[in-house]
C-alpha cells in the first residue's frame, strides 16, 4: 500500500495544507495566526510494517498540568537550540518511543500548524522505519504506545464528528479520528488529516 519513493515525491509537490487540516478542526479552530513568539516543535508520522499491515505510532501522554496531558498525539517535542526540526523529530521519536534514528528514514514534511493553546508551531515529518520494529515507551512522558493501520485511517467510516473531553470542558461537534475506543483529535487530528488527503492522492 505505501510506495515510499512515490510517497516521497508526493510529499515534494504542492501539499494541500491549510484547507485539508482544517477538515479535521474544532469549531472556531483559528490556522492563521501571528506565530512570532510560538516556540518550534516536531513530530515524526513513522510508518512502518507490523505484523504485515502499514501502521504508524500514536502515543497516549501522560496525564499532567500541560495542555495536551492524557491526549493522543505524535511522538515528538519543542525544538532544541540548534537543533533543526527533523533532528528534533527524530531525537524525541527515540526518547519518547524507542524508534531507532538509524532505522527511520525521513520522507518529506507536512505544513506547519500553530496550535494557539500551547503557544507552540508544529513542524509534522513524515517517515518510514523498519518493519516489525519494536518500541517501547518512556513513562515518564507516554503512558502508552497505540499503532494506526493506514487501511483503518484512509477508511471515511472511522471519521466522525462528535463530544470530546478536554481538560474540565466539554466540546461538541469535534472532528476526529476513532481508534478502537480511542478518540484522536484537535493538533494531530489536523496534522493527519493532511497526511490522509496525500496518501489518497497517490
Amino acid at each position: 500500500m505505501i510506495e515510499p519513493e512515490r510517497l516521497h515525491q508526493q510529499l515534494n509537490l504542492v501539499l494541500p495544507g491549510p484547507a485539508a487540516q482544517l477538515s479535521m478542526a474544532p469549531l472556531g479552530r483559528e490556522i492563521d495566526v501571528q506565530t512570532d513568539s510560538y516556540h518550534d516543535a516536531a513530530v515524526l508520522i513513522a510508518l512502518h510494517r507490523r505484523e504485515g499491515e502499514w501502521c504508524f505510532p500514536l502515543i497516549v501522554r501522560v496525564e499532567d498540568e500541560y495542555a495536551h496531558g492524557g491526549q493522543i498525539g505524535l511522538p515528538g517535542g519543542r525544538v532544541e537550540v540548534g537543533e533543526s526540526f527533523i533532528d528534533c523529530a527524530l531525537r524525541e521519536s527515540e526518547e519518547e518511543i524507542s524508534l531507532p534514528v538509524s532505522g527511520t528514514e525521513v520522507l518529506g514534511a507536512l505544513t506547519p500548524l500553530a496550535v494557539p493553546v500551547s503557544q507552540h508551531l508544529i513542524h509534522p515529518f513524515v517517515g518510514i522505519s523498519t518493519d516489525g520494529v519494536r518500541l517501547e515507551p518512556d513513562h515518564r512522558e507516554v503512558a502508552e504506545i497505540l499503532f494506526m493501520p493506514v487501511r483503518h485511517f484512509l477508511d471515511s467510516a472511522n471519521m466522525h464528528i462528535g463530544e470530546v473531553s478536554s481538560g474540565q470542558r466539554r466540546l461538541v461537534d469535534v472532528p476526529y479520528f476513532a481508534l478502537n475506543e480511542h478518540i484522536i483529535w484537535g493538533a494531530t487530528a489536523m496534522i493527519l488529516a493532511e497526511l490522509r488527503q496525500v496518501l489518497l492522492e497517490m
